[in-house]
């Protein structure tokens, strides 16, 4: 069975996604409560059991310390700091948000696009991550 979806109702898909109000959430040290990353999502239930069960992904600065956390039996605190209901409102926020936690922090952030320069090598990351 074929289903053909007319311009109407595409346009209704598009525009409900578009108008989804966009979390903006920062994942915080339990230890020293620092903010360690910031991130967008339009559901923040599942992005916070990503973060907190699943396993994360290897050789990236926040996975190797969410990795490190877990050896410790620990959990990020994930903490809702912003919202938006458009997907541009949602990137600029989070970017701005980056920025502020990047100037408060430092090298702290483990945000990608906070560290452009940031060395991929397992041994690097891991002193990056530790400091």
């Amino acid at each position: 069975m074929v289903l053909y979806a007319t311009a109407e109702s595409i346009r209704a898909l598009v525009g409900s996604y578009e108008s989804r109000t966009r979390y903006i959430y920062a994942l915080c040290c339990p230890q020293t409560l620092q903010v360690r990353y910031v991130g967008c999502t339009i559901n923040p239930q599942d992005r916070k059991r990503i973060h907190t069960h699943s396993k994360p992904t290897a050789g990236t600065p926040l996975g190797v310390w969410l990795r490190r956390l877990r050896r410790r039996n620990q959990r990020p605190f994930f903490v809702i700091i912003d919202r938006t209901t458009t997907e541009r409102g949602g990137r600029e926020l989070e970017r701005q948000w980056i920025a502020h936690y990047a100037r408060k922090n430092g090298a702290l952030l483990l945000n990608r696009s906070e560290n452009p320069h940031f060395p991929i090598g397992a041994g690097r990351v891991r002193r990056f991550v530790a400091s």
